[in-house]
């Protein structure tokens, strides 16, 4: 017998600048020489220094993916748990957030380009790991679920999917790179905000916008 349970919602790079070509040629080797110097450092910078720079965090943002993301066509505002935790995470930085919509498929792309510093809610999958680094777990994501079972109660209850059980960890895409001190920062934010079970209360606030209440979630649900 098939059991049923509800889904969690899965699912510029710098520009080239032409100097002008100055009457003194020394002036002009000191401003190439310059230019040179600041896209060095430009390409170098990694997204913790970025970040502790700019003071901006900028995130991907899937429309209609909920409980994780989800924009008010009228006011373009996001909300949903991955927001709540961007938030946060913003806050380690003393940062503000930075929206850049995209898809599960286009995050990894965007990381790669240099688009966004995070992409949330993402299967570490061996393929994915050759071309971005992931952080540690944000939930464990089950899978076999009934998602419409939250507006339509007649549907029944929610029952995990089990013998066996069938579970990925979700985490954050990162940019790959040699300084590792963002990731590490992230991570332990995510260790403790799993631990005080904070991630699981952003995510059945996320659920309750989706029409799930809190009593529909399993209790042997882990978050």
């Amino acid at each position: 017998m098939t059991t049923q349970t509800p889904t969690l919602g899965r699912r510029s790079l710098a520009a080239a600048m032409a100097l002008p070509i100055l009457a003194i040629a020394g002036s002009s080797s000191a401003q190439s020489s310059s230019a040179q110097s600041s896209s060095a450092q430009s390409s170098s910078e990694s997204t913790f220094e970025r970040v502790r720079r700019t003071k901006t965090l900028r995130i991907a943002v899937l429309p209609g993916e909920l409980p994780y993301f989800q924009k008010d066509l009228a006011t373009s505002e996001w909300s949903g748990a991955c927001i709540a935790m961007a938030n946060d995470i913003a806050k380690v930085f003393d940062a503000k957030l930075e929206y850049v919509e995209s898809t599960y498929g286009n995050s990894v792309l965007d990381l790669q380009s240099n688009k966004v510093d995070l992409a949330f809610a993402l299967n570490p999958t061996p393929a994915r790991a050759l071309s971005i680094g992931f952080t540690h777990p944000m939930i464990i994501h089950p899978f076999g679920c009934l998602s419409t079972a939250g507006k339509n109660p007649s549907l029944g209850p929610y029952h995990l999917l089990g013998e066996p059980t069938v579970a990925l960890p979700s985490c954050l895409g990162v940019q790959r790179e040699p300084d590792t001190r963002f990731r590490e920062v992230v991570d332990a934010w995510l260790d403790m905000n799993r631990g005080n079970g904070q991630i699981r209360e952003w995510l059945l606030e996320g659920l309750a916008k989706f029409g799930v209440t809190r009593d529909q979630v399993p209790t042997q649900l882990s978050f």
